[in-house]
Protein backbone atom coordinates (compact mmCIF):
# COMPACT_ATOMS: atom_id res chain seq x y z
CA UNK A 1 0.00 0.00 0.00
CA UNK A 2 2.93 2.32 0.38
CA UNK A 3 4.41 1.69 -2.65
CA UNK A 4 1.41 2.09 -4.41
CA UNK A 5 1.75 -1.32 -5.73
CA UNK A 6 -0.23 -4.13 -6.44
CA UNK A 7 2.48 -7.04 -6.75
CA UNK A 8 5.07 -7.25 -4.78
CA UNK A 9 7.50 -10.51 -4.70
CA UNK A 10 8.55 -11.89 -1.20
CA UNK A 11 12.02 -11.09 -2.50
CA UNK A 12 12.32 -7.89 -4.55
CA UNK A 13 14.47 -4.79 -2.86
CA UNK A 14 12.39 -2.78 -1.28
CA UNK A 15 14.72 0.43 -2.75
CA UNK A 16 14.62 -1.52 -6.37
CA UNK A 17 11.05 -0.98 -6.69
CA UNK A 18 10.87 2.52 -6.34
CA UNK A 19 10.93 2.58 -2.29
CA UNK A 20 12.45 5.70 -0.85
CA UNK A 21 13.32 6.56 2.77
CA UNK A 22 10.30 8.36 3.83
CA UNK A 23 7.75 5.17 2.90
CA UNK A 24 10.82 3.36 4.60
CA UNK A 25 9.65 5.00 8.04
CA UNK A 26 6.26 4.08 7.29
CA UNK A 27 6.67 0.85 6.72
CA UNK A 28 8.59 0.24 10.06
CA UNK A 29 6.15 2.27 11.66
CA UNK A 30 3.66 -0.02 10.60
CA UNK A 31 5.39 -2.94 11.31
CA UNK A 32 5.96 -1.79 15.14
CA UNK A 33 2.32 -0.94 15.10
CA UNK A 34 0.38 -3.81 13.19
CA UNK A 35 2.87 -6.69 14.74
CA UNK A 36 4.08 -4.80 18.18
CA UNK A 37 7.57 -5.54 16.88
CA UNK A 38 10.50 -3.04 17.26
CA UNK A 39 12.22 -3.25 13.61
CA UNK A 40 14.51 -0.20 13.46
CA UNK A 41 15.25 2.05 10.17
CA UNK A 42 18.70 0.92 10.11
CA UNK A 43 17.56 -3.06 9.71
CA UNK A 44 15.20 -2.40 7.44
CA UNK A 45 17.76 -0.23 5.20
CA UNK A 46 20.26 -3.91 5.98
CA UNK A 47 17.00 -6.13 4.89
CA UNK A 48 15.20 -4.91 2.00
CA UNK A 49 12.80 -7.36 0.99
CA UNK A 50 10.15 -8.85 2.50
CA UNK A 51 11.34 -12.54 2.77
CA UNK A 52 14.77 -10.88 4.18
CA UNK A 53 13.00 -8.82 6.96
CA UNK A 54 10.41 -11.85 8.02
CA UNK A 55 14.32 -14.17 8.05
CA UNK A 56 15.49 -11.79 10.29
CA UNK A 57 12.72 -11.12 12.73
CA UNK A 58 12.37 -14.97 12.90
CA UNK A 59 16.15 -15.42 13.80
CA UNK A 60 15.71 -12.70 16.60
CA UNK A 61 12.68 -14.22 17.92
CA UNK A 62 14.67 -17.37 18.33
CA UNK A 63 17.30 -16.40 19.89
CA UNK A 64 14.68 -14.27 22.15
CA UNK A 65 12.67 -18.05 23.14
CA UNK A 66 16.53 -19.86 23.35
CA UNK A 67 17.42 -17.20 25.61
CA UNK A 68 14.16 -17.71 27.83
CA UNK A 69 14.66 -20.64 28.15
CA UNK A 70 17.67 -20.79 29.12
CA UNK A 71 16.62 -18.49 31.51
CA UNK A 72 13.91 -20.77 32.67
CA UNK A 73 15.91 -24.05 32.98
CA UNK A 74 18.41 -22.00 35.40
CA UNK A 75 15.31 -21.15 37.26
CA UNK A 76 14.06 -24.57 37.98
CA UNK A 77 17.67 -25.46 38.80
CA UNK A 78 17.69 -22.84 41.74
CA UNK A 79 14.63 -23.35 42.83
CA UNK A 80 15.14 -27.41 43.13
CA UNK A 81 18.25 -25.96 45.27
CA UNK A 82 17.92 -25.92 49.35
CA UNK A 83 18.84 -23.35 51.14
CA UNK A 84 22.39 -24.27 51.88
CA UNK A 85 22.92 -25.14 48.74
CA UNK A 86 21.84 -21.58 47.19
CA UNK A 87 23.80 -20.18 50.41
CA UNK A 88 26.80 -21.94 48.97
CA UNK A 89 26.12 -20.88 45.69
CA UNK A 90 25.94 -17.11 46.88
CA UNK A 91 28.74 -17.25 48.74
CA UNK A 92 31.11 -19.14 46.67
CA UNK A 93 30.31 -16.27 43.82
CA UNK A 94 30.89 -13.79 45.81
CA UNK A 95 32.98 -10.72 45.43
CA UNK A 96 36.41 -10.89 46.86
Amino acid sequence: AVLRKDAIKLTDNFFEIGGNSIQATQIVSRIRSTFGIDLSLAQFFEFTSIKEISEYLKARLAAKNNEEQDILAALSQVEAMSNAQVGHLLHKNAPV
